[in-house]
């Protein structure tokens, strides 16, 4: 699905309910900890780094900060 704006700018159309915010909670949290898996640390995690599509899914952005981690850090 074609994405709808950043966290940022949906928070600024609407509220999000209990609901979409601990859904899109949980699909952040499930994109760091691959990440972190993988040891790469995001950096920058913000609201305008959040993306969401069009049927309210949140999809991680904004890696320019991102490094990997190395395993004596």
């Amino acid at each position: 699905p074609l994405l709808r704006g950043s966290l940022d700018s949906v928070m600024e159309e609407r509220a999000l309910t209990r609901s979409q915010a601990r859904r899109m909670a949980g699909q952040v949290a499930s994109a760091l900890r691959h990440m972190h898996q993988q040891r790469i640390a995001h950096f920058d995690l913000q609201a305008a780094n959040i993306l969401i599509d069009h049927d309210d899914n949140a999809k991680l952005g904004g890696f320019s900060s991102a490094r990997f981690i190395s395993s004596s850090e």
